[in-house]
């Protein structure tokens, strides 16, 4: 792959984000990975299949929904978010998509509320780092409707047709309902005419939206959710469905969705220098991009970013994710056999013995590269 070539070019080794890019290949659309690396840091095109059903749950029966609005994968993920947090009947749209829908992925803990769980999306909308970001384009911490609008209004400009995050369980921001490019891959229903109704301006402090996670400030006892509220039996149970839901796909990745890997763009490839220094030394749960990367380094990401949207490279019919998957899946539990063994080593450990182990469990994966017969006693 391009960035192999590129991370071996630089003799310091220090410095290579070659495990960071692999990490972000692997774990695409994969709930658990993206939940203990919450920092997204990479961006990729991709498309959603034609009849997959999304799910849009709101507290009240407008149809279509004001725009921008959020479709969950997961009807309990959609049905928690309302019911749980928002007195009064709670009403659940479902919708297909109707043919390939084009979208953007954003990795990592994208769409919750944390320390760097947002760098990237602060960087599309702003166009810069923190340091010099504009205030008219950057959003609050809890406006996740404004950075919503914002993201679409972005993505729109590109026939993006949803931006798709990750909270407990992965949901679809999708462009102004109203545009007809939109309703194509996104029908509302069939009898409510469209073009007759009034979409309305989003209120400043909208209601509690994806941003909250499933279970946070329950209280003990009783029928009361966490904000004081009687709640329905069924809702009751709202949030302990949605974990439910987002853990059906802790290790598999998200069904329905098919990424461009040749389009992945990340700030971990190593042109970006800016963010050398504060990930020196440091676990991924600690790379703070936004903080630290410069108007320089999020100009050039933006400009690739646009360049593979717009130009539709074409791809390759080879599945790198599936090649990073296998790669884990060969020797994730070779490389934890070894460390727990190196780890136990002391002074009255077989040297002889620990060295062989070693040797059978590394060489075993390797067979298929090795010449045996060529060499006296290779096998």
């Amino acid at each position: 792959m391009l960035f192999v070539s590129l991370v071996l070019a630089h003799p310091d080794l220090n410095n290579s984000t070659a495990p960071y890019i692999f990490n972000d290949l692997y774990s695409l659309l994969i709930q658990w990975p993206n939940t203990f690396h919450p920092n997204g840091h990479t961006i990729i095109p991709g498309v959603i299949e034609p009849y997959t059903l999304l799910y849009h749950a709101r507290k009240d029966a407008q149809t279509p929904p004001p725009s921008p609005e959020w479709l969950a994968f997961d009807p309990e993920m959609s049905y928690a978010v309302m019911a749980t947090k928002i007195p009064g009947p709670t009403y659940m749209y479902t919708y297909r998509t109707t043919k390939l829908a084009k979208v953007l992925y954003f990795n990592g803990m994208s769409a919750a509320w944390g320390e760097g769980w947002l760098d990237t999306q602060y960087s599309v909308l702003t166009g810069k780092g923190k340091t010099n970001g504009s205030r008219n384009n950057e959003v609050s911490l809890w406006d996740d409707y404004g950075r919503a609008k914002g993201l679409c209004q972005w993505g729109k400009q590109r026939d993006i047709e949803g931006i798709v995050r990750m909270n407990a369980g992965f949901s679809l921001n999708i462009t102004p309902p109203g545009t007809p490019e939109t309703r194509r891959s996104f029908p509302f229903p069939s009898n409510v005419d469209l073009n007759e109704l009034q979409v309305d301006e989003l209120p400043l402090q909208p209601p509690r939206g994806p941003g909250r996670g499933p279970g946070r400030g329950r209280r003990p006892g009783g029928g009361h959710g966490p904000w004081g509220f009687d709640m329905a039996p069924l809702a009751r149970t709202g949030n302990l469905e949605w974990l439910r839901a987002a853990s059906r796909y802790h290790s598999t990745f998200q069904p329905h969705l098919s990424l461009s890997y040749h389009q992945m763009v990340s700030f971990y490839h190593p042109r970006y220098h800016s963010l050398v220094p504060s990930r020196s030394g440091k676990l991924m749960q600690e790379h703070f991009l936004w903080e630290h990367v410069s108007d320089d380094d999020v100009g050039t990401f933006l400009d690739e970013l646009d360049s593979v949207i717009r130009a539709d490279l074409p791809g390759t019919s080879f599945d790198w994710q599936a090649a990073a998957i296998d790669t884990v899946t060969f020797w994730a539990d070779r490389i934890a056999q070894i460390q727990n063994l190196l780890e136990a080593v002391n002074s009255t450990s077989n040297l002889t013995h620990v060295v062989t182990t070693v040797q059978q469990l590394s060489y075993s994966p390797l067979d298929p590269f090795i010449a045996y017969g060529e060499a006296l006693n290779a096998s």
